[in-house]
Formats: C-alpha cells, structure tokens, sequence
C-alpha cells in the first residue's frame, strides 16, 4: 500500500496506535489520522507515535468534523470504508456501527463510490482547516486514488456517496414521497427538527423510530408532536435484548420504504440532527455517507414497541455528564522545520497565546513554557532541538511535534502475519513476565552457545569433536553432523533450534521433536470494551457521536531495561563469528526478530538495531557452508538484509544506504544461491516474531533487482517512492531521463530528482507537468542548463553550480541563488553559447522532451 487515511470524530490514540498502526505501516504505506480538533483531549502517555509513524491530523469544522472513512490505497488496489465507527475500541469492536466497504482493484474496476471519495476528499482539504501535514495526506491519498481510477473502469453498484461538503444532506436524497421512514441514531436534535424536516420532505404516512433507552439521546414529544401535525403514524421501537443489556448502538441508519420494499437507505456517519443531514460543512458538521438501494430492511431483529415513550427522553443533564471539550485556541499542527518548530493555529488570540512544551523523553505530564504564539498570528516558529513527538499544549489543544520525513518514510513491508512493531513503535511487552521470559531466553542463548562469559572478549569452548570452533565446516560424514545437530539443540534449545532449522529438524536431529513456543507474544488489555458511557456523552456534547472509549496501557520499559536489552542483543551479535551454521542462523534471526522491539529508541535515533543486524549478516558472508544448511543460510540472509533495507531512506542516500549497499554486495553470492522455499519457511517460522506478510518471491526478486540494477533503475525507483505526483517515470535512448507527472512547479521537482541523481556524473532531466508547463534540466559537471517552456516563451539559462557550495541545485528554486551562480547573459529567448555547448554535447535537437508537439530550438 501508498497510503492510508483515518477520518474520524473521536479518536483513541492508545488504541490505535496498539492495534491497527504497525498492521498498516507494515504494508508500506504512509499513514495520516485526521480527528475533530475540539475532541481531541488524550492521555499523553497514549499518544507514543504520531509525529514520528503517522500524521496526527486536527480538523476544525464549523460545528464538528464527524466523518468516520478509512482509506487504504496502493498502485493495484484499494479499500474503503464509510461507516459510523470512530477510531477507538467502542467504533472498532464493541458498539454496534455501521459500515460500507468498497474494494477495487486494476483487474474487477473501481466501484463509483471510491470514485465520489476521490472528489469528496478534494473538497475536504480545501474547505476545512486542518495542519498542513493532514492535508498533505488528503491530497497523497487522492493522487493514488486518481491514478487508481485512471487505469481501470468505474464500477456501479448502485451505491453512492454523500457528503456535506457538497451542500446539506438532505438535499442529496432521492426526490419524491415515500410510503414509511425508518429511523435508527443514537442523537436526535432536542427537538426532533431533523426528523421533522425529513418527514415534510418525503411525506411518509409511517415511520420508525429505533431507540435505545437511556442510551438513545432523544426527546420523544416534540417528534410526537410533529408527527400528528403532519398526519404521520411514528411508532418508536427497541430491540429486544434492550430490556437486558447489549453493545451500545451507535450505527446510524434512514431507510426509505415505498409500500414493503425499501426505496433507499442512508448510512455513514450522519445522526438525526439539523447540523448533520440539513446544513452543510461551511455551518454544521462535515458528514459523509453511502446512499444505497440494499434491498431490504437494515434495521436489527427482533424489534419490540417501546411500552414507556415518555421513559424514552434522555438528554445531558449536567456538564459532568458531558466528554470533554478543547476550549480556547486550537492548535492545528506542530512541524519540525529546519532550526526549530512551527506551530499553526486555527485563529489567532485577542492576545499573546502560550504555548507548552513536553519534551519526547519526558515525563509527558510535565509542560514548561516554551513561547507565546503573537495577538492575531495564527503561525509562530521556535528556534530549538525537538524531537518528533514531543507534547504542545495551548491551553487544553494538544498536538505532538511532527516530522515530515518521519511520517511519510515508507517501510518495506516484511514477513506475514503479525504486526510490524518497529514501524509502530509500540511496547511488546504487556506485563512483567513477558519482559523477563525475553530476558530469560536472551542469556539463555548467550550462555548455552558454547562460549565462556564474563571476559571481554569471547573464547571457544573446548569441545571434544575439535578446539577449532570451524570444525564444523569438515563435517562430511552423516553421523558426525548428526552429533553436531543434537549438540546444537542442547546449545541452543529446542525452539530457537526450530528457529534455525526449520522444517529440516525432524531429518536432521533424527527424532520427531515438539513444538517449542518462543519467548515473546502480543498481548492486547481489552478491558472497557463494552462501556458506553464515553460514546454517548460526545454524542450528546456537540451534536455528534465521539468514541471516548479507552483501553490499559501497556507498561512501558525503563531506560535502564532498554538499555540491557541493547547491550545483550550487542553480545549476541558478538558470538556470530564464532559460533556454527545451526547457532549462527539463530543468532541472525534472533537479532531480526529483535530489530523489531520497541528497546531501540535513544536520543540518536530509532534505528540503533541496523548496526547490530548487519554486523551478524556479515558473519554469513565469507564461508564455505556445509551443503547440508547452505539454503538456510542463504534464506536467512535473504531475510535478513530485507529487514536491514527498512532503515535504508526512501531516497536511498546517507550511511544507512551505503552500509547496506557494502553489505548487500558482501552477501550477494548467498542472494542468487537462495531458494524459494527455505525463504518461505524462515519468514514462515518467523511469523512468531511479529513479522508481517510477504512471500519468498517478493524477497528474492527485490534483493535480486536491488544487486543487478544500475544507477538509473535506482533513480527511477527512488523517484517512484518519494515523488508520488509523477505518473510516469521513462529512460529513453539517449539516456534521458523524462518524468510526466501532475507537477506543480516542475523546476521544484527537478531540484528534488537532482538531489537523488549523485551516483550519474551527467544526467539529462525533462519534467513534463499535466497542466502545460515543463523544464529541461541538464546537468554536467559543474554546470547546470535550464529550459524552461509551455505556458510562455521557451527560456534558456546556464548555471555554474560550483560557486554554491551547500546545495548546487539552488538556482532551481532560489531567484536570489540563480542570480549569483548565473552564467548566461539576456536574452534568454534563445541558447547562449554556454547552453549551446551542453545541448549539442547531449544531442538535445528539441524541447521540450517527448512532448506531443516538440519545439525547435532556436538559432543563437
């Protein structure tokens, strides 16, 4: 996946970040959470992630931002939900909700509701005030989804969408009478104005109310009375297991019926309120919703008249009952820029607006004053060293520091099956058992791996077989590896022995051994499930439903734990050189699974398990391995460098990529030796340790691409990853490098595919943007030519970029910097000498570059 977008109300940070964010980065997309800025008041310790996973988005709307629509789009598919469900364990698993899901894909068509989330999702970041960030992720979300629909059919399947930032709800709906109306939210308005106005409208001689009393807010007698002004039978309703208990009913449903036939149904996210359904986004809430024909009746069965009307009215009846409310400035967004911090309003103060700050490594219970944001700006930079994450208070608006890298760097997805806890960031560890059967298993391996401990360095232990700790690499003769075998079970231990053997266990130790169970398992506290109490009272608050269910947070580890952690996984990666091929693919796979847990994070980073891990791939390389596990050690390097290139950036630059490049190269005999199916059995085994689904063939293939594929085929994948308004990316003969694309500046563009073109000494660039405009760029040494054309006369400049030492690409998005490294002298309607030379150099004869209708270039 490219991306993945959460639209909700009420949002439970804690829940989310535990339960659905390491599932969803580890598909490779980037992920953006946009909620209602008025409701957001989370406990800080729950919010560990967003600035630093995800973009935590704040919408505010003018009376509330209340869709509930999730998004999950890459380039061959894509899944959309509409629903009534907000982000939070009551809209995910206890409530009863409603909820629409649309899937497409290239080769079955795009169903027309995904196509009307494409233009609703436009409207949405242009209207509605949010941080810029959040709408950054609209936006990226909506490209992918264009190009989606651009490269397949749109499907109707009788469903469509409906959203109040096109205009009020209520006038999206079919036209005409209808015979009955059937009624289910857990809001209706104090004075039922919102059903009344529908039964004006579709003149029903009948319509169904269905409550849940002393949860439905609801006043019955004004809707009563309506009701017998206009002639209309209302009959209210509950379902049965309502005189017990059951889950909080918070789906929102109106059904049209014409005789005993349904005519059309609403569904998503709209309550019975004039602010929902008869306003629209720019003087109530921003709505969004699936208007359908289903055929039948959506209401739940078996339903039973309400004996007591009156018994229905439920309202708040004091402040105390109500969730609780940001009141006061609301800050947007908090974004790391370069030097400092900027933090974004959404309107400035009759006076001076303080601003808090928590530090990331902080207690997050503990504000001090950072600045003041001044009377009227809505926008105030801070100088300082901040890490993403760190906590911003104004007055009770609460926003985490976001870094634009860090929330839009894609992992690679990895493994299958279980969440990616790195991309997340969360705690493994649910209790303090756990955390020590890890450490248990930990020196478990370290002192049962035949090398003597508590010295400084590590000696082979004396064995009978051999003094030699490479003895293994003589042993030809069946029953001596054999021996070795069962003595690596007795180092090891029977399931990290599984570990490393795999499926080859039962052969090679020569018995049928038992299934070991590995020493760390997700744990989920889903204490509160079922309370409704949060869910009502929001809905209450502001018209709207809010989800303020929470779940126990897990513990979290001490520095000193996590530092421990480090320090054996170091000792660990020590003993690779020393040790067997059975114990050495332990170790390396050990040292996978724990690249994944959350003990790596220090002030240097989050990635201090890269050089571990490639310390103990680089034991694999060099040797001449027994055939008997020579595809075990080339499927756990395979497996192995795959995880280390999640570190690498998406622009493929800076020590991390290097150090894998010099180690891929190292392993790349193990590589293109690897089989498929000793790959699938390590990711298989591996399942266990959080990895995520990816199969044998996607591994190989990629590492494999990633060894023969030159400086261009790098380029152009780089681009691909970091640049996702290009539509096209193509090399031609002549080793021109054309980019096609919905550009809105293209020299900006051009500036950014330079910074990633330094392994090509000369490189000739054309960005062609959809809206007319297109540059050519040609770099060779230190010169750089520029022809600029398409919505005016063709230009022509020449740049020495050796006069800018710091960024030599500076003249493309700089004036001030083109002024000084300017070379070619006006007019610049025709190529200088200096332009001249580069082109016929390149053998440019037209720009621009596979444009429809080329321009000849004009004599000097």
């Amino acid at each position: 996946m490219r991306e993945a977008l959460f639209l909700t109300f009420g949002m439970d940070l804690g829940f989310f970040e535990r339960q659905l964010l390491g599932p969803v980065r580890s598909t490779g997309a980037a992920v953006t959470v946009i909620g209602d800025a008025r409701m957001f008041t989370p406990d800080p310790r729950e919010v560990r992630s967003a600035g630093r996973a995800y973009t935590l988005g704040l919408a505010a709307a003018k009376r509330a931002f209340h869709p509930k629509v999730t998004v999950l789009v890459g380039p061959e598919r894509a899944l959309v939900g509409v629903g009534s469900g907000n982000l939070s364990v009551g809209g995910w698993h206890g409530n009863d909700e409603v909820l629409t899901v649309a899937r497409a894909n290239l080769n079955e068509g795009v169903p027309r509701v995904v196509a009307d989330l494409i233009e609703a999702l436009v409207r949405l970041a242009e209207q509605i005030p949010m941080g810029g960030l959040a709408a950054e992720g609209v936006k990226r979300t909506v490209t992918e989804l264009k190009k989606l629909v651009r490269n397949t059919q749109v499907i109707d399947t009788g469903h469509r969408l409906v959203d109040s930032l096109t205009g009020p709800i209520v006038d999206q709906l079919p036209q005409g009478p209808v015979s009955a109306l059937e009624v289910s939210a857990p809001f209706f308005d104090p004075h039922g104005a919102a059903l009344a106005e529908l039964v004006r409208r579709f003149q029903p001689e009948d319509v169904t109310v269905l409550t849940q009393p002393g949860k439905t807010v609801i006043d019955p007698e004004p809707i009563i009375r309506t009701a017998k002004e206009l002639g209309v039978n209302v009959r209210f309703e509950q379902l049965e297991r309502d005189a017990v208990s059951g889950p909080y009913r918070h789906g929102k449903i109106l059904t049209a019926l014409q005789g005993q036939e349904t005519s059309w149904s609403l569904v998503g996210s709209p309550n019975m309120s004039t602010s929902a359904l008869t306003c629209s986004a720019t003087g109530g809430n921003v709505e969004i919703a699936v208007l359908m024909d289903a055929g039948i009746s959506l209401l739940p069965t078996p339903r039973v008249r309400v004996a007591e009307i009156p018994a229905l009215a439920h309202a708040i009846t004091s402040l105390e009952d109500s969730a609780p409310q940001v009141t006061g400035p609301l800050l947007l967004e908090a974004l790391a820029v370069e030097g400092g911090l900027e933090i974004t309003l959404l309107t400035g103060g009759t006076s001076d607006v303080p601003i808090e700050v928590s530090h990331y490594a902080g207690s997050p219970e503990h504000f001090e004053l950072l600045g003041t944001v001044p009377a009227g700006a809505t926008q105030a930079r801070f100088p300082g060293d901040f890490l993403p994450g760190t906590r911003f208070r104004a007055g009770d608006s609460f926003q985490t520091l976001a870094d634009r890298h860090s929330v839009t760097s894609r992992l690679l997805p990895l493994g299958r099956g279980k969440p990616n806890q790195d991309a997340s960031l969360n705690q493994l560890f649910a209790s303090e058992s756990l955390a020590a059967n890890w450490i248990n298993a930990l020196q478990s391996l370290v002192h049962g791996a035949g090398v003597e401990s508590g010295s400084s360095g590590t000696k082979a232990h004396a064995q009978d077989a051999a003094s030699d700790s490479t003895y293994w690499a003589h042993l030809d003769d069946p029953e001596q590896w054999a021996a070795y075998a069962q003595e690596s079970v007795a180092k090891l231990g029977l399931p990290m022995f599984e570990l490393a053997a795999g499926t080859t266990v039962k052969t090679t130790v020569g018995a049928t051994l038992p299934v070991g169970t590995l020493a760390w398992d997700d744990t989920f506290d889903d204490d509160g499930a079922d309370d409704f109490e949060g869910e009502e009272t929001a809905e209450e608050t502001t018209d709207v439903s809010g989800d303020q269910d929470s779940v126990g947070s897990q513990a979290e580890m001490s520095p000193g734990q996590q530092a421990r952690y480090r320090g054996w996984i170091g000792k660990i990666v020590g003993l690779v050189p020393h040790l067997g091929p059975f114990e050495r693919i332990s170790m390396v796979q050990l040292t996978i699974t724990a690249s994944l847990l959350p003990f790596w994070s220090t002030d240097r980073g989050a990635s201090g398990w890269f050089e571990p891990l490639r310390t103990a791939l680089e034991g694999l390389a060099g040797e001449e391995w027994p055939v008997q596990v020579r595809d075990r050690i080339a499927a756990a390097a395979c497996v192995g460098l795959y995880r280390l290139r999640t570190a690498v950036p998406p622009d493929e630059r800076g020590t991390h990529a290097e150090q894998f490049k010099t180690t891929l190269r190292h392993l790349g005999p193990l590589v293109e030796a690897a089989q498929l199916p000793a790959i699938e059995d390590i990711l298989h085994l591996l399942d266990e340790a959080t990895l995520v689904a990816r199969s044998a063939e996607e591994v190989k293939s990629e590492l494999t691409e990633l060894l023969q594929v030159g400086p261009e085929g790098t380029l152009t994948r780089v681009i691909e990853s970091n640049l996702p308004g290009v539509d096209r990316a193509t090399w031609t003969a002549s080793k021109h490098l054309v980019l096609d694309g919905d550009f809105t500046n293209a020299k900006t563009t051009a500036a950014q595919v330079l910074t990633y073109a330094k392994g090509l000494a000369d490189l000739v660039l054309a960005v062609n943007s959809s809206n007319g405009s297109w540059t050519v760029v040609v770099r060779a040494a230190s010169t750089l030519a520029v022809i600029e054309g398409g919505q005016g006369e063709t230009t022509y400049r020449a740049y020495d970029t050796g006069r800018l030492i710091i960024n030599p690409y500076a003249p493309l998005t700089d004036p001030q910097r083109a002024q000084q490294a300017r070379i070619s002298k006006p007019p610049f309607a025709t190529p200088g000498p200096e332009v001249r030379e580069i082109l016929d150099r390149f053998d440019i004869q037209a720009v621009p570059i596979t444009a429809p209708t080329a321009v000849a270039l004009k004599a000097p």
